[in-house]
C-alpha cells in the first residue's frame, strides 16, 4: 500500500471538503488530488528508471504536502527534508540517501546550485502554488539515477542529529500506516477536525500525527509556514475554529506563560498533544490550569518508532504530568537491566540507509534500543529519565541533564533551560548551564543558591550562560551539539 492511498481514499469519499488553507490559497481534496497526479507524472518521466529517491526541500506550505503524496503516488521514496537547511546540509542528507530527484524552490535553488558536482547529478523540479494554482517548471534533467528496485520503501527520514551526525531511518508504507491507526485509536478520535499545523513538516512527528492522520480522516488542515509565534496560533484557532493542535515542549512553554490568551476565543480548541522531547511536568500543569477546557496529550515517539511510541489518552483523565503516558496498541515497550528504553512493534524502521552495522547493534534482540532511559511505573505509565548518550562524566560521578534542567526550570524566572557538559582537564566534564530568562533581572547568583537547595554540590552547573535563544535544530529540537561546541569554547 502507498502513502498517497490515504489521500486518494479520502478525495473519493470527500471531494469538496476543503483540505488545505495556507492564507489566500484553498484546496478541496479533489483539487489536492489533481494536483498529486500531476506531480507524480512529472515523476515518473524523470525516473524512468524504476523507484528512486526523491527529495523534498521545500517551505512548510501546501507545496510540501502536494509534493509529499506525488512521490508516494509514482512509487518512489520520499526524503522529507526543508528549504531551511544550509547548503552543506542538504547536500550531506541528498548524497547519503542517493537521491537522483531533488523538488525545491526557484531560492533554494538559487542557494544551491553552487555546489555544482551535486546538482549536475539531480534531476529537479521547481514547485509553487500561485491562487491555488500549481506551477511545476523542471529546470534540470539527467539521466543519473540510482533505483530502489522492489524494496518496498516509502521513506528515507532523516534522524534530528541533535546529538551527532544524522542518519537516515528506513520505512515502509505499511509500517507507517500502522502506527498511524493504532494512533488514531488512541486519540480516539470520532469527529471531524480542523487542525493547525506548527510542526515542521520533514519531521516524523508532523509527518504521521498531523498530516497522514488528518489527510487519513478527511480533515482540514491549517498550515502556518512561519516561525511559531504565540499571536499567530491563537488568532489562527479564532479565525479558523482550529479544534486540534501539536507542540513542541518550547511551544508548550510559550504558551503556558502567555498573558494574551483572553483576547481570543478559543472555545473551538479541544486538543492539543506535546512531543518532540520531554516535557516539564510544571508546563503541562501551568497549561492545565490556564486552559482546564482544553486537553492536553504528553506523547512520546521517535523517527524510528514510525513516530508515535506512547500517548497519554484523552481518557485517562488526570495521568501523571512527568509521564508521556502508555504504549499505543500497536507498540511493546520494556526497560532494559541498564534501564534503557526499548521497544518492538509494528513502526518500528527497517534499518539505517546503508548502515547495516550501526543498525544491527541498535537491537536487542528484536527490541530497538531508543537511547532513552526511563521507568514504568505501576499502572502502566511510562517515564522518560534522560539519554544515555548525554550523561556528563564528571569525576567519578555521571550526571543527568535533564535532573538540573528540570531544577532550574522550577525557578519561576527561567523560561528556557539546557544542560551540557564542558570539556575539564581534571575532571573529564562539568554541567554548564544555558538559560532563557523570563525576567532580566535574574541573576547567576540567585539561580545557584536555587540549584544549591535542590542539587548535590557535584551536579552544579559550573558556569550559567544567559542567552536570548537557545539554538535548535530543523526538528524544534534543542542542539546539544552546538551547545557542547558554546560550552568548549568558555574553557
Amino acid at each position: 500500500m502507498k502513502l498517497s492511498k490515504l489521500l486518494f481514499e479520502s478525495a473519493a469519499e470527500k471531494p469538496m471538503q476543503t483540505a488545505i488553507i495556507a492564507d489566500d490559497i484553498k484546496l478541496t481534496y479533489h483539487k489536492l488530488a489533481q494536483d498529486v497526479d500531476r506531480l507524480a507524472y512529472s515523476l515518473i518521466r524523470l525516473a524512468s528508471g524504476g523507484p528512486c529517491a526523491v527529495a523534498i526541500a521545500l517551505d512548510d506550505g501546501p507545496e510540501y504536502i502536494t509534493s509529499f503524496f506525488a512521490v508516494s503516488r509514482a512509487g518512489c521514496v520520499i526524503l522529507p527534508l526543508s528549504a531551511k537547511m544550509t547548503p552543506k546540509e542538504l547536500e550531506q542528507l541528498l548524497l547519503q540517501a542517493d537521491a537522483s530527484i531533488l523538488i525545491t524552490t526557484l531560492r533554494c535553488y538559487d542557494n544551491i546550485k553552487s555546489l555544482s558536482e551535486l546538482t549536475s547529478k539531480l534531476n529537479i523540479i521547481c514547485v509553487e502554488y500561485r491562487c491555488s494554482e500549481l506551477l511545476i517548471a523542471s529546470v534540470q534533467s539527467t539521466k543519473s539515477a540510482v533505483n530502489f528496485g522492489n524494496s518496498g520503501l516509502a521513506m528515507l527520514v532523516p534522524t534530528s542529529g541533535s546529538t551527532s551526525n544524522p542518519k537516515l531511518v528506513m520505512h515502509s508504507a505499511d509500517a507507517v500506516i500502522a502506527n498511524m491507526l493504532s494512533y488514531c485509536r488512541a486519540m480516539q478520535f470520532t469527529k471531524p477536525h480542523r487542525a493547525y499545523l506548527t510542526l515542521a513538516f520533514n519531521h516524523i512527528y508532523c509527518i504521521c500525527a498531523q498530516i497522514l492522520t488528518h489527510i487519513y480522516r478527511g480533515d482540514t488542515l491549517v498550515l502556518n509556514g512561519k516561525p511559531f509565534f504565540v499571536k499567530d496560533f491563537l488568532s489562527a484557532v479564532q479565525t479558523h475554529k482550529i479544534t486540534i493542535s501539536s507542540l513542541v515542549p518550547y511551544m508548550a512553554a510559550m504558551i503556558a506563560n502567555t498573558e494574551d490568551a483572553a483576547q481570543y476565543d478559543l472555545n473551538s480548541l479541544e486538543m492539543m498533544t506535546v512531543s518532540g522531547a520531554k516535557t516539564p511536568a510544571a508546563t503541562l500543569n501551568k497549561l492545565k490550569q490556564k486552559f482546564g477546557n482544553i486537553r492536553f496529550v504528553s506523547m512520546y515517539g521517535m523517527s524510528e518508532a514510525g513516530s508515535r511510541i506512547s500517548l497519554t489518552s484523552p481518557g485517562d483523565g488526570d495521568w501523571p504530568a512527568e509521564s508521556v503516558g502508555k504504549p499505543i496498541d500497536c507498540m511493546n515497550v520494556r526497560i532494559s537491566a541498564d534501564s534503557e528504553i526499548e521497544i518492538k512493534g509494528m513502526g518500528i524502521m527497517r534499518g539505517y540507509y546503508k548502515l547495516e552495522e550501526i543498525t544491527a547493534k541498535s537491537f536487542n534482540d528484536g527490541w530497538f534500543k531508543t537511547g532513552d532511559t526511563g521507568k514504568i511505573d505501576e499502572n502502566g505509565y511510562l517515564y522518560i529519565t534522560g539519554r544515555k548518550n548525554n550523561l556528563i562524566n564528571s569525576g567519578s560521578y555521571k550526571i543527568n541533564p535533564d535532573e538540573v534542567e528540570d531544577v532550574l526550570l522550577s525557578h519561576p524566572d527561567v523560561a528556557e533551560a539546557s544542560v551540557v557538559g564542558q570539556k575539564h582537564q581534571l575532571l573529564e566534564e562539568v554541567p554548564v548551564a544555558f538559560i532563557v530568562r523570563k525576567n532580566a533581572e535574574l541573576t547567576t547568583e540567585n539561580l545557584i543558591r536555587h540549584c544549591r537547595k535542590n542539587l548535590s554540590q557535584y551536579k552544579m552547573p559550573y558556569w550559567v550562560i544567559f542567552t536570548d535563544a537557545i539554538p535548535r535544530n530543523n526538528n524544534h529540537k534543542v542542539d546539544k551539539v552546538r551547545l557542547k561546541e558554546m560550552a568548549d569554547k568558555l574553557s
